[in-house]
C-alpha cells in the first residue's frame, strides 16, 4: 500500500517515468526545441562580443587552455599520442594536467585548433559550443522531470547565459564550463538507467566525456552524483535501484582511478633511508641529507638525530670530508630549525 504523500512524488517505475512516453513525434519535437534551446543560446552568447571582441579570451583560455589545444592538435596531427613530456612544465604529465588526452571532443577541438588561425575566434567558438550542450542538457532534464516544452526551453537558455557560468566559465575558465556542460547529461542519463531501467550507455558516455577532461572538479561533481542517487533509495527503500547505482559507478570509478592514479603523491627518495636511520638510533632522524652521509657509523648518527634544539652544534661539528659539505649542514640545519 502507498505511504500518504506519494501520489505526487516521481513514480520508481519505467512506465509511470516523469516525462511521457516518446514517439516519432514526440521525439521530433523534442529535437525541435533542442535545436532552439541551442540556437537561442548561440544567439545571445555572441551579444557580448558587440561591445568586447575578447569576451571570451581572458586568463586561463589564453594563458592555458589555447595552448594545450594547440600542443595536443600539433602531437596528434603529428601520429603522436602525448603521454609523458618530461622537458615541460609540472613534468608533462599530460594525463592528468587538464589536457584531455584522453577526451575525444578535446582531441577533435585540438585539431580544428590547427586550421583556425585566429585564436580568440577558436576560443569563442568552442565556448559557445559548450555553453550550448549544457543548456541542451538542462533543457532535457527538465523535462525528464515533467516539466512543460516552453518552461524547458526557458531552463536551458538561461542555464549558460548567466552569473557565474557566463562571466566567469565561458570568459576564461573554459575546463569547468566543459565539466558544466556535461553534468546535465550525466543526471539525465543515470536517471534513465536507475529510475527508468532504461540503457546505461548515455549515461557513461556523459560520464566519460566529464572525467577524462581530467579537471578534477568534474569528478567531484560526478561522485556527489551517485551519491545523491545512493541516498534517494536509501529513502525509497529500493535495494534494486540501489544496485544499479553502484553498478553504474563502478566502470566510471574505475576510469576515474586509470586516469588519476599517475598523478599520486610517491614517497620521497630518501624515505628509506630515513627508517634505516630510525631503526638504527631509536629516534626520530632530524639529519639533513649532507649529515646523513657523514653518518657511517651508530654513534655518528646517535650524535646527529639529537633534537631539534640541539642538533645545530652537533651537524656543524659532524665529520664532515670538506669546509663546503660542512656549510652546507649548517645552512640546512638552520632553515630546519626556522
Amino acid at each position: 500500500m502507498s505511504q500518504p504523500g506519494h501520489e505526487v512524488e516521481l513514480a520508481d517505475d519505467a512506465h509511470h517515468s516523469p516525462r511521457p512516453r516518446s514517439t516519432t513525434g514526440s521525439l521530433r519535437r523534442e529535437l525541435v526545441a533542442i535545436g532552439l534551446v541551442a540556437a537561442l543560446v548561440a544567439l545571445i552568447g555572441l551579444t557580448p562580443l558587440l561591445t568586447n571582441s575578447h569576451f571570451y579570451w581572458y586568463d586561463d583560455s589564453a594563458g592555458g587552455a589555447y595552448g594545450q589545444w594547440f600542443e595536443l592538435g600539433r602531437q596528434i596531427s603529428h601520429g603522436h599520442w602525448p603521454l609523458l613530456n618530461p622537458s615541460a612544465w609540472m613534468a608533462g604529465n599530460y594525463t592528468v594536467e587538464q589536457f584531455g588526452l584522453l577526451n575525444p571532443v578535446v582531441i577533435v577541438i585540438g585539431l580544428i585548433t590547427q586550421l583556425v588561425s585566429n585564436a580568440a575566434v577558436m576560443a569563442t567558438g568552442v565556448k559557445l559550443f559548450f555553453m550550448m550542450v549544457g543548456g541542451a542538457g538542462v533543457y532535457a532534464l527538465a523535462r525528464q522531470f515533467g516539466a512543460r516544452r516552453c518552461l524547458s526551453v526557458m531552463a536551458g537558455v538561461a542555464a549558460p547565459l548567466g552569473g557565474f557560468t557566463l562571466f566567469l566559465d565561458a570568459t576564461s575558465w573554459v575546463t569547468n564550463l566543459e565539466v558544466w556542460a556535461y553534468f546535465p547529461w550525466v543526471l539525465w542519463g543515470l536517471w534513465r538507467f536507475i529510475v527508468q531501467k532504461k540503457s546505461y550507455w548515455p549515461a557513461f558516455a556523459a560520464g566519460y566525456l566529464t572525467i577524462t577532461v581530467a579537471y578534477v572538479q568534474g569528478t567531484v561533481m560526478v561522485v556527489f552524483a551517485f551519491v545523491a542517487f545512493l541516498i534517494w533509495c536509501a529513502i525509497r527503500r529500493t535495494a534494486s535501484r540501489a544496485l544499479r547505482t553502484v553498478l553504474a559507478g563502478l566502470p566510471m570509478g574505475l576510469l576515474t582511478l586509470a586516469l588519476y592514479l599517475p598523478a599520486a603523491p610517491m614517497p620521497a627518495p630518501n624515505t628509506a633511508v630515513r627508517r634505516s636511520l630510525r631503526r638504527r638510533c631509536g629516534t626520530r632522524c632530524w639529519c639533513s641529507p649532507a649529515c646523513r652521509r657523514a653518518c657511517s657509523s651508530a654513534r655518528r648518527c646517535r650524535r646527529a638525530c639529537a633534537p631539534p634544539g640541539r642538533r645545530l652544534r652537533h651537524e656543524v661539528g659532524a665529520s664532515t670530508r670538506s669546509p663546503r659539505q660542512r656549510q652546507a649542514c649548517w645552512w640546512r640545519a638552520r632553515s630546519g630549525r626556522r
